[in-house]
């Protein structure tokens, strides 16, 4: 049997539910040495990168001229803005780039991303921030090469 429900039913539930979802506490997050040997390992992109968005960048890198290849990982909240600018480095000036994302599949940036090949981590990165290489992430990670 089924219990009929009304409106006020779901929203008193609703309230009970909790979700935590933890907010980084800055939006610096060091790429671990393991991204690179990966990178190294799979033989995607050339090294050296250009990195559009350092650790201690001064100047936008959405905004500056990118090289033949780039390393991206993006501060978490511009994750759409470097995607569509990787897209835009690679149609007009045949710069390609090797991205490291989070696997954020209810996202727009994933779904851009359906045709391109993606390399998934098995396990939870540790990034860091300027201070130590901090605890796991909570969310795994990609690697994409936009060429």
């Amino acid at each position: 049997r089924f219990k009929k429900l009304k409106l006020q039913d779901f929203t008193k539930r609703k309230r009970k539910m909790k979700t935590v979802i933890r907010k980084a506490k800055s939006n610096v997050h060091i790429t671990p040495n393991e991204v690179y040997e990966t990178i190294d390992k799979l033989k995607i992109g050339r090294f050296p990168f250009f990195d559009p968005c350092p650790v201690n960048y001064t100047k936008n890198g959405l905004e500056i001229k990118w090289e033949k290849w780039n390393f991206i990982n993006p501060p978490y909240d511009l994750t759409l803005e470097f995607v569509i600018k990787a897209f835009m480095e690679l149609i007009f000036n045949n710069n390609k780039s090797v991205m490291l994302l989070p696997v954020k599949t209810d996202q727009l940036f994933f779904r851009m991303l359906h045709d391109v090949e993606k390399y998934y981590f098995d396990h939870r990165l540790k990034f860091g921030n300027k201070n130590n290489m901090g605890n796991p992430s909570f969310q795994t990670h990609f690697l994409t090469v936009i060429e």
